[in-house]
């Protein structure tokens, strides 16, 4: 069985090419410089909904789309944290629908939050592996 570091670094390769970048240094990179929007329709296809989660407003994407400019460093490092989240999640559950409805469910563990909006902050998502991590290793969640 693989090592948790070996699926977190599988993960983050597969979350680099869905934000646009080859690696994770170029990664670093394209967060910092503006992940492009087109970002948000292949994460989209993962069940992550930037509108939705708050990442940024559908009156902002509408003008950022018009005015051709990228999501800011904030936007793009709250998408990584999402998506990267969202496939730990399918690959513990082994099952999208079971995945999408632990991520989409209110929990106390995350102050009534579900685990996608906790993901918002990096404390937030911290506590989303952390509990994945539980639920990987046989622990109640």
């Amino acid at each position: 069985m693989p090592s948790s570091t070996d699926c977190e670094s599988n993960f983050e390769r597969q979350v680099a090419v869905l934000l646009g970048a080859s690696d994770n240094l170029s990664l670093d990179v394209l967060i910092r410089q503006g992940v492009p929007l087109s970002a948000i329709d292949r994460v989209a296809e993962y069940g992550v909904d930037a509108g939705e989660l708050g990442i940024i407003s559908k009156i902002a994407l509408k003008r950022r789309l018009n005015q051709g400019k990228p999501l800011t460093p904030c936007e793009g490092d709250k998408l990584y944290r999402a998506i990267l989240a969202t496939l730990l999640a399918t690959s513990i559950f082994r099952n999208k629908r079971k995945s999408d409805i632990w991520l989409h469910k209110p929990r106390k563990a995350f102050g009534g939050r579900t685990a996608l909006e906790a993901t918002a902050t990096t404390p937030g998502y911290k506590c989303v592996v952390t509990l994945l991590e539980q639920l990987r290793h046989g622990f109640a969640a």
